[in-house]
């Protein structure tokens, strides 16, 4: 639940500050692949309604998950 919380936020954050590259999100642990899968969902999803190109990988298994996205703005 606070993960999903976590994942529409950063999403919200990285379009409002135009933020662009590499950006690394740090979630608490998850041991179910269940609950991976809905935060990979859920920033997938929020994300697809930004204008910037963006890539998103998996989690790693220690939670971590790599955006790339490129700025709007120059």
């Amino acid at each position: 639940m606070i993960n999903l919380l976590a994942a529409k936020e950063v999403a919200r954050q990285l379009r409002l500050r135009d933020m662009g590259g590499i950006i690394v999100v740090d979630f608490i642990d998850m041991r179910a692949a269940e609950s991976r899968k809905k935060v990979e969902d859920a920033v997938y999803h929020i994300m697809k309604q930004d204008k910037a190109k963006f890539t998103i990988l998996p989690l790693t298994k220690f939670g971590l998950m790599q955006i790339t996205r490129q700025r709007v703005r120059p």
